[in-house]
């Protein structure tokens, strides 16, 4: 049951269910979505790039990150699929996975 004084909570528990009811769905899956958004850091890029794709001096100069912390948490951003790069640009991905999407949905209001 979720908070009503939080309204997030609805939104994340529906995720976790419709998780929970997919075939193919797996903690390991949901908690490799739930790492994404760990860091202030991660949160703050997926923000830089949502508007569309962005290159590294960009990306810095909307977050304020330094250089090798901002590749080193990109990286693990395309790892866990909800970031991709292509052409020295990094953009948003699209997940098919509830829980990246609402955590996605949760960051970027």
């Amino acid at each position: 049951m979720h908070n009503p004084s939080i309204p997030e909570t609805r939104i994340l528990l529906t995720a976790l269910k419709e998780a929970f009811q997919e075939q193919d769905s797996s903690i390991d899956r949901i908690f490799r979505a739930l790492t994404a958004f760990t860091h202030p850091r991660r949160i703050a890029l997926i923000r830089a790039v949502a508007g569309g794709p962005e290159d590294l001096p960009s990306i810095r100069k909307k977050t304020g990150i330094p250089s090798n912390a901002a590749l080193r948490h990109l990286k693990k951003l395309c790892r866990r699929g909800c970031i991709a790069k292509a052409n020295d640009k990094y953009q948003y991905q699209p997940s098919p996975e509830p829980v990246m999407r609402a955590l996605t949905r949760l960051v970027s209001r």
